[in-house]
């Protein structure tokens, strides 16, 4: 199956890193729990994964369970650890 085109997309970080790009038209659930030292990133692209933008950060033990709604065809997501020093956060996206 080509990148942004699953219906479910789940992993964890251990470390600095991304997960796969996600696509889903009309919006996507967003689920990330955990015990962890870093900063996660909702990042979105318009370009098919070429360039990717910050849409909003989680801090360290952040969790979220959320809808997130996307009106434009094509666009792709993904999060992103940063700054990662400790533990492990899980995350799911999912349409």
């Amino acid at each position: 199956m080509a990148a942004g085109t699953r219906r479910k997309i789940t992993g964890s970080f251990g470390g600095n890193g991304s997960s796969d790009a996600f696509q889903s038209a009309g919006g996507f659930n967003l689920s990330v729990s955990g015990t962890y030292a870093g900063t996660i990133s909702i990042e979105r692209s318009f370009d098919e994964g070429v360039t990717y933008f910050t849409v909003s950060t989680l801090t360290a033990n952040a969790e979220v369970q959320k809808r997130v709604d996307e009106v434009e065809v094509g666009v792709l997501y993904r999060l992103t650890m940063a700054s990662y020093s400790s533990g492990t956060a899980t995350y799911r996206m999912s349409s």
